[in-house]
């Protein structure tokens, strides 16, 4: 079976959410399937810090299913100081 996990979480600042879709799909290849991870792949630039709060990206050694998805993409800030009701 062909399965894609898709993490909205840069894969350059890993965390449980990444670690987990990791072992998932170390298992799911050990079980025979074809898993791909997605997920955003940001540089250690300037917007990066900015978006992750001045964290820098670890460098670390991709999976061989892994696909990038660009960089992370945030929201402007007027759209994060509104008010829904």
């Amino acid at each position: 079976m062909r399965i894609a996990l898709l993490s909205p979480y840069s894969w350059t600042y890993p965390g449980g959410v990444t670690r987990h879709i990791e072992a998932l799909a170390r298992e799911l290849v050990a079980g025979g399937h074809e898993a791909r991870i997605l997920s955003p792949f940001d540089p250690d630039d300037v917007l990066s810090a900015r978006l992750h709060r001045g964290a820098h990206p670890q460098q670390l050694s991709l999976p061989e299913n892994f696909v990038g998805l660009g960089r992370t993409v945030a929201s402007p800030p007027t759209a994060l100081s509104r008010t829904w009701l």
